[in-house]
C-alpha cells in the first residue's frame, strides 16, 4: 500500500511513459541467481522466457479489456527491490509493466 508514483518515476530512465499517471505498475521479480545456481547459464534463458510469457500474458489482458499497456526494462531495479523489500531474499525485479 502507498503512493509509488514519485518513486516509480525517478527510478525510471526514460521519458516515454510517466509513471505516475499509470492505473498500475506490476513488477515481476525472480530469484535469477538461485536459478542459475541450480541450472547454470541455461538459467539465463529460463528466466528470460518466464518473464517474456508475464509480460506477453499481460499484453493480452490488456488488450481483451481494452486498455493500453506498456512493458519498459529502463529502470533501476536495486532501487526497487529494495523499495519492495526483496533484495534480502534474492528476489530481482525484472521489468515493469504499466
Amino acid at each position: 500500500s502507498g503512493a509509488f508514483g514519485a518513486f516509480l518515476q525517478e527510478n525510471y530512465f526514460l521519458a516515454n511513459y510517466n509513471l505516475e499517471q499509470a492505473a498500475a505498475v506490476l513488477v515481476p521479480v525472480a530469484r535469477t541467481y538461485a536459478v542459475l545456481d541450480a541450472v547454470g547459464d541455461r538459467g539465463l534463458r529460463l528466466v528470460n522466457a518466464a518473464v517474456g510469457a508475464v509480460a506477453q500474458a499481460v499484453y493480452t489482458a490488456a488488450s481483451a479489456a481494452g486498455t493500453g499497456c506498456g512493458v519498459a526494462l529502463g529502470f533501476d531495479c536495486v532501487s526497487y527491490a529494495e523499495e519492495f523489500g526483496v533484495a534480502g531474499q534474492g528476489e530481482v525485479p525484472l521489468l515493469i509493466m504499466m
